[in-house]
């Protein structure tokens, strides 16, 4: 058992999404989605939600994943790795991939 002084405690941070790494440094991609317990609240501490949504994610990896995210009003919300909805896209074109509410997914 782990004892703590007056002070301390312990945050785990652990990915919502599959990780991918450090590939994030040289990839178009937001990095891993995280979240973090704590020893000091009783609650999962999720993310800023600007910090991901409409911001790319790696689709080879993450596609269609989930993760949960605070809003600018504290409201907790899921994010999926989706095709965002373009207009005036060619057929041709790739599917890119962004962090988005899942009603905007294309």
């Amino acid at each position: 058992m782990q004892k703590f002084s007056p002070g301390q405690g312990l945050i785990a941070r652990g990915n919502q999404a599959t990780s991918i790494g450090t590939w994030d440094i040289v990839l178009p991609s937001s990095d891993n989605f995280t979240a973090e317990v704590s020893s000091a609240v009783d609650h999962v501490i999720y993310p800023k939600c600007r910090r991901y949504e409409n911001h790319p994610c790696f689709d080879a990896i993450q596609k269609y994943e989930t993760g949960y995210c605070m809003d600018a009003s504290e409201k907790q919300i899921q994010l999926l790795c989706c095709p965002i909805k373009e207009r005036h896209k060619k057929p041709q074109s790739p599917l890119l991939f962004n962090w988005q509410k899942p009603e905007n997914c294309g």
